[in-house]
């Protein structure tokens, strides 16, 4: 059993480590293509260039993120402020208390704002 476990677990990093190899030599073999350097100072080149792109992935994937965020909240506060003045002016008479309804409003505005942003 331990050494079926061990297998799987080389097997799996390995197939990650082929599949960073396979990304980081065609990026090196692009920069050999395109400023005619060695293989060696192509695959430096590229490392470096994928990871600058990452800090900047990273920063747009939180910039993105916290839009997304913000759009939610700007939805459900929009329909959950206008549900309650919808429920207050027309149906003031008939609820004991709007504020239950306003949050299974708000509530599911946020499901259906989530599915839709996501």
């Amino acid at each position: 059993m331990l050494n079926f476990i061990s297998n799987f677990i080389l097997t799996h990093r390995s197939l990650k480590m082929d599949r960073c190899l396979k990304y980081l030599s065609k990026n090196a073999y692009i920069e050999t293509a395109l400023f005619s350097y060695s293989f060696c100072r192509a695959s430096q080149q590229s490392f470096l260039l994928i990871f600058r792109n990452a800090a900047r992935m990273f920063a747009i994937g939180v910039v993105s993120d916290l839009s997304m965020i913000y759009c939610k909240l700007f939805i459900v506060s929009g329909v959950t402020v206008s549900s309650y003045f919808f429920l207050t002016e027309h149906l003031d008479a008939e609820l004991y208390s709007a504020l239950s309804v306003v949050g299974v409003v708000g509530l599911l505005s946020w499901f259906v704002a989530n599915m839709f942003l996501e």
